[in-house]
């Protein structure tokens, strides 16, 4: 008992601020299975992975801002000309495949970074494993103030992100300045994915972004939606990593078992 205690004092800051993401990422996730563009949970941690692996190719200092910005620059962009070419693909199952063809493209470019450089290698590795208890209070301190500062701007407009999730084209002709809410949620969006890649991991990254919607879609009402993606994303986040503690497993893979658990229970319950 007194070294799992142990353990868990040293691991509080990775527990708190991958609860933190927790209730941030589930409901971007939501925002994404709405929009019907949940392939980019997928293609875009993928993504962020092979570009965090260049930076560290091309001799970009690491956990610098320098090295935050670059990452948000790149999905940023990555996201703007996904966007154009949507309008090109036409049909939905064009515009899968083509996400499809990021993440295998983005898995494919960091190996490949990785098997050119040791120092790529050695440096993205913990991060394709799992490995989050490298976390610092820093992380936690600016991850909090940031998320609680998104939860506050996001909540009082979620009849505006509703609307926006569920009808673009409504919300284009309703809205007044709709082009700088499109890029507002493509900038924010690139900026928690780049933070959730670098500090817990692009697989933990994608089990938020896709299992508490799979979850939560037979939810009655939006608000109830989204609250059950943060529910399923916070109990789960946290039973996992307190199992992976006690029976020493890397929290990442744990936590996403635990995901399937939760979720499933709460499907069954609620038949």
């Amino acid at each position: 008992m007194n070294e799992f205690l142990q353990v868990l004092s040293f691991s509080i800051f990775p527990i708190l601020t991958s609860i933190i993401y927790a209730t941030v990422i589930p409901p971007m996730g939501a925002m994404l299975y709405l929009k019907n563009e949940i392939m980019l949970s997928i293609a875009l941690p993928s993504f962020g992975s092979a570009v965090v692996a260049f930076c560290i190719l091309i001799g970009v200092p690491e956990n610098t801002i320098f090295q935050y910005v670059l990452v948000i620059l790149f999905i940023f962009v990555m996201l703007n000309l996904l966007s154009i070419v949507y309008e090109k693909a036409g049909s939905l199952k064009k515009r899968e495949l083509l996400l499809a063809a990021v993440f295998v493209s983005g898995n494919a470019f960091t190996y490949l970074f990785m098997a050119i450089s040791p120092h790529v290698n050695a440096n993205i590795a913990h991060l394709l494993s799992g490995e989050v208890l490298a976390i610092h209070s820093s992380n936690c301190l600016m991850m909090f103030l940031a998320s609680g500062l998104l939860l506050a701007l996001a909540y009082p407009h979620r009849g505006i992100i509703y609307a926006f999730c569920l009808d673009e084209e409504g919300f284009m002709i309703s809205v007044r300045h709709y082009k700088w809410w499109i890029v507002a949620y493509r900038f924010i969006l690139a900026c928690w994915m780049t933070s959730s890649i670098l500090l817990i991991g692009p697989l933990l990254t994608t089990t938020l972004l896709i299992l508490p919607p799979l979850f939560s879609e037979k939810a009655n009402g939006m608000d109830r939606f989204f609250a059950r993606n943060i529910l399923i994303g916070v109990s789960s986040v946290t039973l996992g990593f307190i199992t992976a503690l006690v029976i020493d497993f890397p929290p990442t893979y744990v936590i996403s078992i635990m995901f399937l658990i939760v979720g499933g229970g709460i499907l069954f319950s609620s038949r």
